[in-house]
């Protein structure tokens, strides 16, 4: 019989250790929704400039019915995410031909393992040709972080799920490895770290 690969996901990379109350707990359930609302926020923005928070407002705080008290959370960490400079500058249009990809999903075989996961965002800068030659790989976190020190135990938990996304990026587009910056930005305490 022929040898399937095994299946994961990047995510399913991290050094972490969740119990089954946190996955089956309302609260699991809650920070679970609350992660897909700042996705589904942050995956609008194009390129952030100063009329971005203006947009998201509109576009999240409609005049109807009352939206949900977590909506307003998600729109408020990534409002707040885009008033700290380096979070705005990471997330704005760089010179040079680009091209933006959000919340792209990717199916690759890698290392004999079956990888499915999703690129929060992706910017490919690309070369006079138009081939892609360096690119940041952008991941949101609204991890429960609330101390410089928590985000650091955060970003080093979350470092092999980047390392992952590197290897399918650098196979997908013949980047360098060394070409492909990988940026974490966390929403609860609007912090962004790279390696």
């Amino acid at each position: 019989a022929r040898l399937r690969p095994g299946r994961r996901t990047p995510s399913g990379s991290e050094n972490a250790m969740v119990s089954a109350a946190q996955i089956f707990s309302r609260l699991g359930g809650e920070a679970r929704e609350f992660g897909t609302l700042v996705h589904t926020i942050f995956e609008e923005i194009e390129w952030a400039d100063e009329e971005t928070p203006t947009m998201l407002n509109a576009r999240f705080n409609p005049t109807g019915p009352v939206k949900s008290d977590l909506l307003q959370d998600a729109l408020d960490q990534v409002i707040q995410s885009l008033a700290t400079p380096e979070i705005r500058a990471a997330l704005s249009k760089p010179p040079g031909e680009v091209e933006v990809w959000r919340e792209k999903r990717f199916e690759i075989l890698l290392s004999n393992e079956w990888l499915s996961g999703t690129f929060d965002r992706v910017v490919l800068e690309k070369n006079g040709s138009g081939e892609p030659v360096r690119a940041t790989i952008i991941d949101f976190k609204t991890d429960r972080v609330s101390t410089p020190g928590e985000v650091d135990v955060a970003a080093e938990k979350h470092r092999l799920q980047l390392e992952s996304y590197r290897e399918v990026l650098q196979r997908m587009t013949g980047i360098k490895g060394t070409d492909i910056s990988c940026v974490l930005i966390f929403t609860r305490i609007p912090t962004l770290r790279g390696f």
